[in-house]
């Protein structure tokens, strides 16, 4: 299907010079050689497109103003109510003009200033302050990994530790060899343990275990002092070997270090490499929403503007198409309210000639 304007898209450059130089000639022929003068005047008459609406509406609120004055010729006539309802048209044109104009305001006002922007913001900032009390953190363990005595000071942890474990697991074995209760079952048992819940066993369950003592079976040849010196024993002995598991897995933990001093320097220089590049990330994000970013204070500089003139393009359709309506009601009512006048004066004087 042809349309007049397919050559502008087809071929652009050409078109625009084309349809230029045919304007111009058509402009100079028809208007005598006053070119300049025509295209002011072209001008002129498109810029009534955006102002006119802007004129009707000041017409609006000086027919709304003077309504009072003006309906007293409608007065007793029968399109009074179209008059007064006509006003009501003007009065509800600039009323949804007034609203689509607050609508874009906010709008625009809310591009400036998001809300879930601002949040994310806020959020993102104290990531980054989380994020730089981290990297201090990984930097301070730099240091000491790389500090001279860094493997000295772990080997000095491990003996240290070991040197209190086999402290505490001798100790231990001498406690429970030197005790006349140790050929208790129960008691050989939670010796030779190494399991934390077997200890964490015996001491629910020895108020039950100990409930016929002295006089149950298993207890021959005890007395109650006996029974009482037991269960300080079984106490202390599970405090005992309490404390010697704890110790035993420090000792173990400050082993482990020492032999992965040689890797921790390269651990630690690896987390505090990808704590700094978080860190870039996140202060990237964090400018991306800044509000005093100037790029994104330009973005939503032109998204405003944009809003903006949308919502004036929406009132200039909205008053052109309300201005047609409410005219041709006003052309309607005047009609109206003329043959009205008309005929009455007809009647007067029909009515005289009659009567005369």
């Amino acid at each position: 299907m042809f349309s007049p304007w397919d050559f502008l898209f087809q071929h652009p450059l050409v078109g625009l010079v084309a349809f230029a130089a045919v304007t111009a000639g058509v402009l100079v022929v028809l208007s005598g050689g006053r070119l300049g003068e025509s295209i002011g005047s072209i001008f002129r008459v498109a810029l009534t497109i955006f102002t006119t609406p802007f004129v009707f509406l000041r017409e609006a609120l000086n027919i709304i103003r003077t309504a009072g004055e003006s309906e007293q010729d409608y007065e007793g006539s029968r399109v009074f109510m179209l008059f007064r309802l006509n006003r009501i048209w003007y009065l509800l044109l600039l009323l949804i003009c007034l609203l689509v104009l607050s609508s874009g305001v906010t709008s625009a006002a809310l591009s400036l200033y998001p809300s879930a922007e601002i949040a994310r913001g806020k959020a993102l900032s104290e990531q980054v302050a989380e994020l730089e009390t981290q990297l201090e953190q990984a930097n301070a363990q730099v240091t000491a990994a790389g500090a001279p005595d860094f493997r000295q000071g772990l080997q000095t942890r491990m003996e240290t530790a070991q040197r209190a474990y086999q402290t505490q697991s001798q100790n231990n074995y001498e406690f429970s060899q030197n005790s006349v209760y140790i050929n208790n079952g129960v008691a050989q048992q939670l010796a030779g343990t190494r399991n934390t819940d077997y200890i964490q066993r015996v001491r629910e369950n020895l108020d039950g275990y100990m409930q016929s003592c002295p006089r149950g079976y298993d207890w021959r040849g005890m007395t109650v002092q006996d029974c009482v010196q037991f269960r300080a024993f079984m106490v202390e002995l599970m405090e005992r070997k309490q404390r010697e598991i704890v110790l035993q897995q420090q000792s173990n933990e400050a082993e482990r270090a020492f032999r992965e001093a040689d890797s921790a320097a390269q651990q630690a220089i690896a987390n505090q490499q990808a704590i700094q590049a978080q860190l870039e990330a996140t202060r990237q994000a964090q400018s991306e929403v800044s509000l005093f970013n100037p790029d994104v204070i330009g973005d939503r500089l032109k998204t405003a503007i944009m809003t903006i003139l949308g919502a004036l393009f929406m009132v200039i359709v909205i008053v052109w198409a309300g201005a047609i309506a409410i005219d041709v009601g006003n052309w309607f009512i005047l009609m109206m309210r003329s043959l009205e006048k008309t005929q009455q004066e007809k009647l007067e004087k029909a009515r005289t000639e009659y009567t005369g």
